[in-house]
């Protein structure tokens, strides 16, 4: 996260208005809290947007997800012509993402606009990686490999790759 960014200063207003929705409503600025002898109105400023994109964002979260796995499946077929095949890259990237929304439920963290790159970015990575360990362990097979042969070079190569062509100064850092 940038060293700037508003989560991190505490002095921020987004903090302040955060910790005062909070310690006076009992609340995180995703939830609409209605007093029946009172009139609300909807919030302006940071926290009324925040809100409001938080409720966009529930809603159209499931649609959004089916969308790309879909465009995903799709893919996977037409590019390898396999159901099972497709089947194989899409139900680990599935379960990655139910778990993932499952653990930030369980920590009490909500899809929102901050959290919301997380989950795209393990959808993303996952079809990458599961895409890529399929290609290469196909290929593998194709130049008379043995599968556990083929299955170590294919899972083993690309991480030392990774490593090998990165900057090492950020790789020791992080």
């Amino acid at each position: 996260m940038d060293s700037g960014s508003l989560e991190l200063r505490q002095d921020s207003r987004y903090n302040q208005d955060n910790a005062f929705l909070t310690s006076n409503y009992s609340t995180s600025t995703d939830v609409f809290v209605v007093n029946e002898t009172l009139q609300f109105k909807m919030a302006a400023g940071n926290a009324g947007v925040e809100a409001a994109t938080n409720i966009v964002i529930r809603e159209a979260q499931t649609k959004m997800l089916l969308w790309v796995y879909g465009v995903v499946i799709a893919l996977c077929l037409s590019n390898f012509r396999s159901l099972r095949i497709t089947v194989c890259i899409i139900v680990p990237l599935m379960l990655t993402s139910v778990l993932g929304q499952a653990l930030m439920a369980a920590l009490g963290i909500g899809v929102k606009v901050a959290t919301l790159p997380v989950i795209a970015l393990g959808v993303g990575i996952g079809v990458d990686y599961g895409i890529y360990i399929y290609s290469s362990l196909q290929n593998y097979l194709h130049s008379s490999e043995t599968l556990e042969t083929a299955y170590f070079c294919a899972l083993f190569f690309l991480p030392v790759l990774a490593w090998l062509l990165s900057p090492k100064e950020k790789v020791a850092n992080a």
